[in-house]
């Protein structure tokens, strides 16, 4: 069961940056209007585009590491790929395209279980629908009786 304090696994807490969201009801960190670095990638320059805030709203950049987490995979996966949860995601050559490791389109696979997690989590804290929220209705509702 994931700590609803941090992150779910304590060692992965140790090796995670401090310039990215360290709970779940954080939003995730996505910085902007800075100068990305630009390593080169064999022939051709390959940074992280502040542009995919707007298509992948779960991802995070860690300016400290120059790395990339999926916010959702950190707080609502589980055995979510340690790259986007717990090292970050740097190789920025294979990032995008098909087979892109952060560009994994809309569709059934773990990054897309956890978004949707995420946004139920998210729904449920707007909503104030918290199973906690409705056993203290009931129990209201039942001293009323």
């Amino acid at each position: 069961m994931q700590s609803e304090e941090t992150v779910s696994s304590s060692v992965a807490k140790q090796h995670l940056p401090n310039d990215i969201a360290q709970h779940k009801s954080d939003s995730p960190h996505q910085p902007s209007g800075i100068a990305f670095p630009v390593p080169m990638f064999q022939s051709s320059l390959r940074c992280f585009q502040a542009s995919w805030y707007g298509d992948y709203s779960w991802l995070e950049y860690s300016i400290e590491r120059d790395a990339v987490y999926c916010f959702a995979c950190r707080f609502f996966g589980i055995a979510a790929n340690q790259s986007l949860t717990c090292v970050g995601f740097s190789d920025l050559k294979h990032a995008t395209g098909k087979s892109g490791h952060i560009m994994i389109p809309p569709a059934p696979n773990t990054i897309w279980l956890y978004y949707l997690s995420w946004k139920e989590y998210q729904s449920m804290i707007a909503n104030n629908s918290s199973v906690a929220v409705q056993l203290d209705k009931c129990r209201f509702q039942d001293r009323g009786k």
